[in-house]
């Protein structure tokens, strides 16, 4: 695991071409409302400047797609439709 805890890749983020959709819940240790978190989202955001971020409401982190599962379902819909727009 060194590896991967040592490699820094910010270098290669506004190389990503692709759509980017990025959910996180609101709460808990890993949610939007821990300015950790909220930084380093921001700091994708602005490296990767098409990324669009959705928070739900009601979610713990990276765990909102368990914990509200209807809100991420359509946060995630909306997106892909304006993918074809």
């Amino acid at each position: 695991m060194h590896i991967v805890t040592t490699n820094d890749l910010t270098a290669d983020l506004p190389k990503i071409k692709v759509p980017c959709h990025l959910l996180m819940g609101r709460s808990g240790n890993l949610g939007y409302a821990a300015a950790g978190n909220r930084a380093l989202a921001d700091e994708f955001q602005s490296l990767v400047a098409h990324a669009t971020l959705d928070i739900i409401e009601n979610g713990g982190g990276t765990y909102c797609m368990i914990e509200n599962p209807d809100d991420t379902a359509a946060a995630v819909k909306r997106y892909v439709k304006s993918l074809t727009n």
